[in-house]
């Protein structure tokens, strides 16, 4: 296996593998995806068991681990599998006859559905990231509340607010304060 065809604009954000005719199929998916401003790599990979027998060096070159890919194969998805594809377009059943172009679309072997299988991965991918930056906030704001000293400031024994390293208050209230905003000191840090 080998990079066929690197995006331009920057580093990969997906990775297509094709082998013989989907090679096509790949590169036409690549540019639709350019358009989307979704960066691919076309892999090439006309013989696996050449590929397995290379170093684990060659094939992390060729198939980086930090970035999603699909395969493309007119036929079994079963083989791809271990190359850590999230998707593969191909076909795990026979009997089906028509002309080729009716198939091909029948079976979505388009250039369409190939880039639509990327995107839909890039959207998943994106809320994953969206949803680890929230959480990533949200642990920084945790962790900044409990660094903080809190302060009975109306001296009714009762924590209202928490104070900075100047004691100066910084408006955030206790969450474990009781309905009526009040400091719950069952649940208050000591």
């Amino acid at each position: 296996a080998y990079v066929l065809s690197e995006p331009e604009g920057g580093a990969a954000q997906a990775v297509i593998i094709a082998t013989g005719s989907e090679v096509q199929l790949a590169l036409q998916a690549q540019q639709l995806l350019a358009a989307e401003n979704i960066r691919v790599r076309v892999v090439s990979m006309p013989s696996t068991s050449v590929f397995d027998r290379q170093s684990d060096e060659v094939q992390a070159a060729v198939l980086p681990d930090n970035i999603p890919r699909i395969a493309v194969e007119m036929g079994s998805s079963d083989g791809w599998w271990k190359y850590g594809v999230s998707a593969v377009v191909g076909i795990d059943r026979f009997g089906d006859s028509a002309p080729a172009p009716v198939l091909f679309e029948h079976f979505g072997f388009t250039a369409a559905n190939v880039a639509a299988t990327i995107a839909d991965l890039d959207t998943a991918l994106a809320a994953a990231r969206a949803d680890d930056a929230t959480q990533h906030a949200q642990d920084m704001a945790c962790n900044t509340l409990q660094n903080l000293r809190w302060a009975d400031i109306d001296g009714d024994g009762r924590l209202e607010t928490a104070v900075d390293e100047t004691g100066r208050s910084t408006g955030a209230v206790p969450t474990w304060a009781d309905k009526s905003g009040r400091a719950n000191h069952a649940s208050a840090p000591s």
